[in-house]
């Protein structure tokens, strides 16, 4: 198994650093900047060497929309829209973004009264639901064929 580039990166920073090099030749050697350096390097020191290699988490707060809304988003993409009092048979991702922010507080996901239309697309793409690209189906046993006219040019 191969490491990520910036982890053996780091390592590198991480060994001159206990050789005992100064942080000008391990930024000629290495070739990352001395902010860098000093970021691997405190890291290393402050939580440990394998801190120090990986990445830090760079979302420090917790998810704003949580999984029940999105189930509810979810379930909302699931039924036609004619079921909620809308006159389409097929949910757009605008009128489904539209519908959500106005009755998201009613349904008890006040966060989502501010959602835009992205946010519902991922919500959405997270499931792999789309129901934007849903092709109406003609529910017709016999498949519909295009007629042939016979024009007679006058």
């Amino acid at each position: 198994m191969t490491a990520p580039a910036r982890e053996v990166i780091r390592a590198k920073v991480l060994l001159h650093y206990a050789k005992g090099e100064d942080i000008s030749s391990i930024k000629r050697l290495v070739g990352i900047s001395r902010p860098a350096i000093y970021k691997c390097i405190g890291k290393a020191l402050a939580a440990g060497a394998q801190a120090g290699l990986k990445d830090t988490y760079h979302s420090p707060k917790a998810p704003e929309i949580l999984d029940d809304a999105k189930a509810w988003v979810v379930s909302l993409a699931c039924t036609k829209p004619k079921d909620h009092g809308l006159a389409s048979e097929l949910w757009t991702l605008s009128a489904l973004a539209r519908y959500v922010a106005t009755h998201a507080v009613e349904a008890g996901f006040p966060r989502l009264a501010k959602a835009a239309k992205a946010t519902v697309w991922r919500i959405l793409n997270e499931h792999d639901i789309k129901p934007h690209r849903i092709a109406e189906i003609n529910e017709s046993p016999v498949p519909f064929r295009w007629k042939k006219f016979d024009l007679e040019l006058a």
